[in-house]
């Protein structure tokens, strides 16, 4: 297996994950009062875009879950429109050095079988 090649998959399905979060980012840029904080609807696409119960394992919910639990306590919400500007100005992006450490963290916490 190439460690690039699946690497680049992750980096896929992460930005993937975080477009239906950023997508809100346009939306309240349109509304007379901009969005300022992750919210019930925040939550609700970046679950849908992350993870799929009837298909995902257990691993990758509980893995959703830290990523979101995480991003909302250190990512300023307003941090993603900055990211929401620069995907949508070069989709090949890489995705922050933030998110991939966040992302990272929660592999290696929800993937720990000592627990």
């Amino acid at each position: 297996m190439n460690l690039g090649r699946r690497s680049l998959r992750w980096r896929h399905r992460w930005v993937a994950v975080l477009a239906p979060v950023l997508a809100l980012v346009v939306v309240a840029g349109c509304s007379p009062e901009p969005q300022t904080e992750y919210t019930k609807e925040t939550a609700s696409n970046f679950f849908a875009g992350c993870t799929d119960p009837k298909v995902d394992s257990l691993l990758q919910t509980r893995l959703c879950q830290c990523v979101y639990q995480r991003m909302n306590v250190s990512i300023p919400y307003e941090r993603l429109a900055v990211l929401d500007g620069e995907l949508a100005a070069d989709p090949e992006l890489r995705l922050p050095r933030e998110f991939v450490s966040l992302i990272a963290e929660c592999v290696i916490e929800e993937g720990d079988l000592s627990r």
